[in-house]
This record gives structure tokens, sequence and C-alpha cells, in this order.
């Protein structure tokens, strides 16, 4: 069935930052343009372990045939 959307104050705040956070991190990789509002700047330690999930989380939306 059709998912709820989230009703509080909070879960409006995590779905916007989790939407924001997944934007910076597929326009870091060519896939889509910057949020409005910019991106944190990238941090050294973990940008080889964004790197992967973002890989894994493109392969998967393939596999899916989400994108192309």
């Amino acid at each position: 069935g059709r998912g709820r959307q989230p009703l509080s104050e909070r879960q409006m705040t995590d779905l916007s930052t989790l939407s924001s956070t997944l934007q910076c991190l597929l326009a870091e990789h060519g896939f889509t343009d910057q949020p409005v509002e910019g991106c944190p700047p990238k941090g050294s330690s973990d940008a080889e372990d964004v790197s992967a999930i973002v890989r894994n989380v493109i392969s998967e939306l393939k596999h899916r045939g989400l994108i192309s």
C-alpha cells in the first residue's frame, strides 16, 4: 500500500536533512546539481566510505531499473 507521510515537525526536519545530504552526495559524483542551500565542505577521513556507499546505491538503483 501507500506509505504515510511524516507528520511530526521533527520527522519533517529529518526528512529534509536526509534529502539534502543525499542530494549533496549525488552532486559530488555528478548525478545531480547541489541543493539550493549548498553542501557542507567534504571531510577527507570519510570520503572513501561515502564514495563506496554512493556507488552501491547507484548500482542498486540501476539494478532495479530506476536510473539508466
